[in-house]
């Protein structure tokens, strides 16, 4: 019996702020591309559209203090979630809770151990070692190109101010925002499965007191009561 086993840290309410936080932002970003859409409409045909052009800049505005609190909430989460399995697999994780975290802020490495760290905590949580999910290249997958396009799109602002280049400056953020609500849909189903699936592997199993013998140890006293 394991008499280090640490209490599971409280997974439940992080969860679920990270799934209301998901699902706040991909509808904040889906109404942020149907008011880019009518922006870029109005600059098309009327020149302008100051009641598009305030619901867009709201929206982005949103987005920004989602942004804000969103990445801690999912740090604190992906924390958690990594330090609780590991009190219950018997296989040895190679990703620590605090490099789960860390290696998404380290340059180069940021491009492929998030993804493997994903991975494993996926097939803890599950307790499958060999799966190796499709979604998960999606996620990551979507995850990098986003930062690529975030990245070329704010090359956009030394543009100078041009019709033209308004159409452009929103055109980019209206890709960008319908790529982040496609990543915020598969993050989603990420997170949700991850919980689930540790709730049910690890969380419904019935509670081993201090004193209730491992089942290893009960069959080697049965199997001593047996011998002559």
């Amino acid at each position: 019996m394991d008499t280090n086993r640490k209490t599971p840290a409280p997974i439940q309410n992080i969860s679920y702020v990270l799934i209301i936080g998901l699902l706040v932002l991909t509808a904040i970003e889906a109404l942020s591309v149907l008011t880019g859409v009518w922006s870029l409409i109005s600059q098309a045909i009327f020149s302008r559209s100051t009641v598009a052009d305030a619901l867009y800049a709201f929206f982005a505005g949103s987005q920004g203090v989602i942004f804000t609190f969103l990445p801690i909430v999912f740090a604190v989460w992906l924390y958690r979630m990594n330090d609780n399995l590991r009190q219950f697999v018997a296989k040895r994780m190679e990703f620590t809770p605090g490099w789960a975290v860390g290696w998404y802020f380290i340059p180069i490495a940021n491009l492929v151990l998030p993804y493997r760290s994903m991975r494993e905590l996926w097939r803890a949580s599950h307790n499958r070692w060999d799966a190796d999910p499709g979604i998960l290249r999606w996620w990551w997958g979507l995850w990098l190109f986003r930062g690529i396009f975030d990245g070329s799109s704010d090359q956009l602002f030394g543009l100078a101010s041009t019709a033209e280049n308004a159409i452009a400056i929103t055109s980019a953020y209206i890709v960008a925002d319908v790529f982040n609500v496609a990543l915020n849909l598969v993050a989603l189903r990420i997170v949700t499965s991850i919980w689930a699936a540790y709730e049910e592997n690890y969380m419904m199993l019935p509670d081993k007191t201090e004193d209730e013998p491992d089942i290893e140890i009960r069959k080697l006293k049965e199997n001593e009561k047996q011998s002559p």
